[in-house]
């Protein structure tokens, strides 16, 4: 029982920040809204203004290898 209290010990850090990582992914999710009439989350999002083109290209990646439209 020890030593697997142990080697659990050793992975509470990378768990925790796992744990973290995913509950602030889903907080923010809760924040869109469904339009349920386009079928679709809309929300709105900040980013630094040096990464903004490299989000919207990301974006825009991913719109298109998904086959979805995207409204401007």
């Amino acid at each position: 029982m020890n030593t697997l209290l142990t080697n659990a010990s050793y992975d509470v850090n990378m768990w925790r920040c796992k744990v973290r990582k995913m509950k602030a992914v889903y907080h923010h999710l809760n924040m869109f809204d469904v339009d349920l009439q386009r079928n679709c989350f809309v929300g709105e999002y900040w980013v630094p203004t040096k990464f903004t083109d490299e989000v919207a290209n990301t974006i825009q990646l991913s719109a298109v290898s998904r086959s979805v439209l995207l409204a401007a």
